[in-house]
């Protein structure tokens, strides 16, 4: 379980992480997606593996369908093998108290007060560690192609406390084609190493994170749209689609 009892951190509802729970989530989160898509589409891995090591990473996504709180538990924890954290709404986090038991901890932006609370305890459990924290930057669900992308500027907040950090873009798009369920294209752009050193100005690095994800995001859009998805390796299969099944029989 992590350091740091409730009490300490006030309005913050803090990560009560079971690694056997997490192990066992996977298992399950994986049969989930299975069950409901029909592949898992992966560009960029290797930017993952070729991370700057012993030090955390914040991955920072687009956050567009109610899978997000799923997906990035796959990724890092039964794909990567990470030790892997999430910051996830208060309200949401209140009514699903068996995240914290992943390494889910609230965030409550509506109070600025609380929301630079949630910033220390993030910082608190990356400093020093080779941890993984996921963020959406928007805040709330939007639809996958709203720009102007919104952005807090948490993920910065959190970077310049932590001091040395890498900072990686995920952008996600579900999109049904040819098939009864949906793929999940999942794009991981150019991470940025940041250190303590760094003298980026105030506000620019918020400026450029954004400007980063929106750019992976109109990549994805387009390759799609195009018909350029070669790059994206299947990660998983899901379970074989009607229409898949019916074309066999109708060629038996």
């Amino acid at each position: 379980m992590d350091r740091g009892p409730l009490s300490e951190w006030n309005r913050v509802i803090t990560s009560n992480k079971i690694r056997l729970f997490s192990h066992v989530f996977g298992v399950y989160g994986s049969r989930l997606m299975r069950r409901h898509f029909h592949r898992l589409l992966l560009s960029g891995e290797d930017r993952v593996h070729h991370l700057a090591p012993g030090v955390p990473t914040i991955f920072f996504a687009n956050h567009s369908s109610w899978w997000d709180a799923m997906l990035p538990f796959y990724l890092s924890v039964a794909r990567w093998k990470m030790d892997t954290y999430a910051m996830m709404d208060e309200e949401q986090l209140a009514k699903y108290p068996f995240f914290r038991w992943l390494g889910t901890f609230s965030v409550n932006r509506s109070h600025g007060r609380d929301a630079m609370r949630t910033i220390e305890y993030a910082s608190s459990l990356l400093r020093g560690t080779d941890r993984a924290l996921w963020i959406y930057p928007q805040g709330e669900l939007l639809p996958n192609d709203t720009r102007p992308l919104a952005f807090f500027s948490g993920v910065e907040h959190i970077a310049r406390r932590v001091g040395t950090i890498n900072l990686v873009p995920v952008a996600f798009r579900y999109e049904f084609s040819h098939e009864q369920r949906a793929d999940i294209y999942v794009r991981i752009g150019e991470p940025v190493y940041l250190t303590g050193a760094d003298t980026i100005a105030q506000h620019s690095l918020t400026d450029m994170l954004r400007e980063q994800l929106t750019a992976e995001l109109d990549a994805l859009r387009a390759a799609i749209i195009e018909g350029r998805t070669g790059e994206y390796l299947p990660a998983m299969h899901g379970r074989r689609s009607m229409s898949a099944r019916l074309e066999r029989n109708g060629t038996r």
